[in-house]
């Protein structure tokens, strides 16, 4: 197909998927509609690259699995913070695909420049390209006009030009004379639509999606490979060109003008470092790890001791990566030897880190467990894993395994860690080891669950239902809880209208549950908690005084 064919292709593939995509966004709450857009959008697209003939690169296709297992969850989770990072994570991973779809580069050996640079591109492009396929679209229609010259084309042409001068007359007209502008009035008044407004909002909304659309198929079909972005020669910071063993020892080329250390400075540097974080060590195995609880520094409680520091150690974690990244990037290493030291230097220090991140997950589980759990403290503990997990492909890249194998391992990073938030479902994760804190004799902060999404619902009605005799304040304070997040669903269900193309799993699921019991429910009342007595100490703070 040529250019100018594949163009109407694109435009007509474009305003079906704008109309589908109006069908099911339009007065509804995002639910299963979104990955039902994200398949058919995915479906156009690699359907398109059929059509066109382009050869596409299968080794880049796995980025469509993380894209569809985000875009699905939007269907199955209702917490509202993952909501919006599965959403950006589709879009991002989709420009990413678009950049990766015919290009001749692979996704797993480029470098983490390259990621930024290919979603910029793809994302700027896809709402550019669209204006060239309208021009290459038009011009397919004048060939098209001069082989059949039909009056109905110049029909069209002749108003297509006479409307917008129409249009300016008469608004001068009806200003200069106020019987005319009456007139004008009574004539428009004839093509009256009722709820213009909507049908306004439907076409901007048809016009956003399938402009998005229709970029997406002609700018991924049709990118040349041979416009793939370059590699800046050595110019990855997270993957610089040294030594391959089995090649040569030669230096990596230093990034910053240049600017390069010889073993001796950046050995101190390592040496140094490593030097104080032993030491650090050494101290976390008699007082932390040895399980010393007379902790006699300032006052201290072991729980206090504990909650001290774990967010500067995750700092100090992220610090020490940079680190290590930049002196393998920039010391000059002339001998086997030299690169044997360099390394032994990194892995200490690694290790030592290592060790840190497991006192920051000791002092973090001891601090969940005396003030409970929140969304910070559940996502900074599997943030510290997916460090570790980074850490390893540090260590590959220091050993020169493949090219780029660290800018690879932040991909892996970024998705596994999202993968992982969504597995874990943080709501229903951090409601339901609040309340086995409860059932353990700790106090339950009602106030904080309130602020959960549904997810957390078929945590909170079985404690309802089971505190109705041992605990009667508990009991209260879970019916405001229920009541509150009952009264929002049916307000969703509301404006939603009823239609499957809103189904949520967790949202469904709670109102399947809360339904039943409406009856028994009070009226909701945000002040009631308080007035309850049903938490808000602070036990559920990130920083408690």
């Amino acid at each position: 197909m040529d250019r100018h064919g594949f163009a109407v292709w694109a435009l007509v593939a474009g305003l079906v998927i704008g109309l589908v995509g109006n069908l099911l966004f339009y007065g509804k709450e995002i639910g299963l509609s979104f990955p039902l857009f994200v398949l058919l959008l995915v479906g156009a697209v690699l359907l398109s690259a059929r059509v066109k003939g382009a050869s596409l690169r299968w080794r880049n296709l796995w980025l469509l699995l993380p894209l569809l297992f985000f875009a699905g969850m939007i269907a199955v989770l209702a917490s509202p913070s993952l909501l919006m990072s599965n959403g950006l994570a589709v879009l991002a991973l989709g420009a990413l695909g678009l950049f990766y779809l015919t290009s001749e580069r692979h996704v797993d050996t480029d470098g983490a420049m390259t990621y930024l640079t290919g979603v910029f591109e793809a994302s700027l492009s896809t709402f550019i390209v669209p204006f060239f396929t309208l021009a290459d679209g038009w011009g397919w229609l004048r060939q098209r006009g001069r082989r059949r010259p039909t009056a109905l084309g110049a029909v069209l042409r002749g108003l297509l030009l006479a409307i917008p001068l129409l249009l300016i007359f008469a608004l001068l007209l009806s200003s200069a004379d106020a019987v005319f502008g009456e007139f004008l009035s009574r004539f428009w008044n004839l093509f009256y639509i009722e709820n213009l407004e909507d049908l306004i909002g439907q076409g901007s909304l048809v016009v956003l999606l399938g402009w998005a659309a229709c970029g997406a198929i002609v700018y991924g079909v049709t990118r040349d490979s041979r416009m793939s972005v370059p590699e800046p020669t050595g110019a990855d910071p997270f993957m610089p060109e040294t030594d391959a063993p089995q090649v040569t020892l030669a230096q990596p080329a230093a990034p910053m003008g240049g600017w390069k250390l010889g073993l001796i400075e950046s050995g101190i540097v390592l040496g140094s470092v490593n030097l104080l974080f032993g030491t650090f060590v050494l101290v976390q195995f008699a007082y932390f790890f040895g399980g010393q609880t007379n902790i006699s520094v300032e006052g201290l409680t072991y729980a206090e001791y504990a909650r001290r520091g774990f967010f500067e150690l995750i700092t100090v974690a992220v610090i020490v990566l940079g680190l290590a990244l930049l002196l393998d990037s920039i010391t000059v290493r002339t001998s086997p030897t030299q690169h044997t030291l360099f390394r032994v230097l990194a892995i200490v220090l690694i290790g030592l880190t290592t060790i840190m991140l497991v006192s920051a997950w000791q002092r973090m589980s001891l601090y969940e467990s005396e003030y409970g759990f929140t969304h910070l403290r559940l996502y900074t503990h599997l943030f510290m894993l997916w460090m570790g997990v980074l850490f390893i492909f540090f260590l590959l890249s220091l050993f020169r395994v493949r090219e780029h194998i660290f800018s690879l391992g932040i991909l892996v990073f970024l998705i596994g860690y999202l993968v992982t938030l969504n597995v874990v479902n943080p709501d229903y994760t951090i409601a339901r080891l609040n309340v086995e804190r409860y059932r353990a004799g700790h106090t339950l902060d009602f106030v904080h669950l309130n602020t959960l999404s549904p997810d957390m619902i078929p945590v909170l009605v079985p404690l309802y239902v089971a505190t109705s005799e041992s605990d009667p304040q508990a009991h209260r304070c879970a019916a405001q809880v229920l009541s509150g997040h009952l009264q929002r669903l049916d307000s969703l269900r509301e404006s939603a209208g009823g239609t499957w193309f809103s189904a949520n799993l967790s949202r469904d699921g709670a109102w399947a549950l809360l339904d039943p019991i409406r009856d028994e429910l009070p009226d909701y009342r945000w002040d009631s908690l308080y007035n309850e007595d049903c938490g808000g100490s602070d036990y559920s703070r990130d920083w408690p005084d």
